[in-house]
């Protein structure tokens, strides 16, 4: 029954992480400075294309 819970809880914590992940990357913009840096991993930086923030 543990085992049970604990994978439940690890498929949420995963489902939540890649939500934020996929909502971070398609956030809207109009310029480079509209995009976070925190979300991209060193040395990527975000960028805006499209009027969407990416990682480059």
């Amino acid at each position: 029954m543990a085992r049970i819970l604990m994978f439940i809880y690890a498929m949420v914590l995963f489902v939540f992480l890649v939500v934020i992940k996929v909502g971070a990357a398609s956030r809207n913009c109009e310029l480079d400075s509209d995009c976070p840096n925190y979300l991209c991993y060193p040395p990527k930086v975000g960028k805006c294309y499209f009027h969407n923030c990416y990682c480059n």
